[in-house]
């Protein structure tokens, strides 16, 4: 017989609405509560906001890129499971962390603490793209830096250990082991307590402003570009205070382009 592809395109969707759906769904997905992986975010403004509890603009990223992480991180958790099985436990998997305990803000899940070297672990599972500027920058980018030393303080003061160093380890979704790149770097109690410190004196700045009931004053926040495309406020034709279009940069003219 032969395939009629005529309903791929169809049942394509039909798969596409399930990934969705399920991607939707997930805890991580659903969380609302700033977490390590944000608090190094550069941008002001887009922080303000998150702190606030406005309800992002955006209806969603593609998920297969995210779904494909959360399988992916599920993966390594199975190969360190088997390890400390096989040879007794040196791995802490998936253990929640409160970088302000026993206060719950600002805390999160990290990836694996390693015993042995009392070591700060977070897996990345990045495109080629990202692999490819890992590679030439030697730094996993400055938000990655201090998830992994808020994730740090979240060990001393939850679990009680005392980390040494944090890796962040880059994994090539397409490729081989051989492209991995693991940066890290001695871990620095003070990186993470002023990242925490930059979050709560943008909340009593958005509490002085009054955002609630002046959500037009977000915008004395100032922003700072950083892949302004994932934001969850950001829409390139703002028709709301709590929608930003990002920096205006202004496009060369025949008086400033490059010869």
């Amino acid at each position: 017989d032969t395939l009629d592809l005529a309903i791929a395109p169809s049942f394509k969707d039909e798969l596409v609405g399930m990934l969705r759906e399920y991607s939707d769904n997930r805890p991580r997905s659903r969380q609302t509560s700033i977490g390590p992986s944000e608090i190094g975010h550069p941008c002001d403004r887009r922080m303000a906001m998150r702190l606030a509890g406005v309800e992002g603009a955006k209806s969603g990223d593609d998920p297969l890129p995210s779904t494909i992480g959360s399988w992916a991180h599920t993966g390594m958790e199975e190969v360190l499971t088997g390890y400390n099985e096989r040879h007794g436990e040196r791995f802490l998997i998936e253990q929640k962390v409160y970088p302000l305990h026993p206060a719950p803000a600002y805390s999160g899940t990290m990836d694996c603490y390693d015993l042995a070297n009392d070591a700060v672990i977070d897996w990345k599972f990045a495109g080629a793209t990202k692999m490819t500027a890992i590679r030439r920058d030697r730094h996993p980018g400055e938000v990655y830096r201090v998830q992994s030393h808020v994730y740090g303080l979240g060990c001393e003061r939850t679990l009680g250990l005392s980390p040494k160093t944090v890796h962040v380890v880059f994994w090539p979704r397409a490729g081989f082991t051989t492209g991995a790149v693991d940066w890290s770097e001695p871990y620095d109690r003070d990186l993470a307590v002023k990242a925490i410190e930059r979050l709560d004196s943008l909340l009593l700045m958005a509490d002085d402003l009054k955002v609630e009931q002046h959500p037009e004053r977000f915008a004395l926040f100032p922003l700072s570009p950083l892949q302004c495309e994932y934001c969850p406020f950001f829409a390139p034709n703002p028709t709301s205070p709590t929608e930003c279009g990002g920096p205006q940069i202004p496009q060369p003219n025949s008086s400033t382009r490059d010869n």
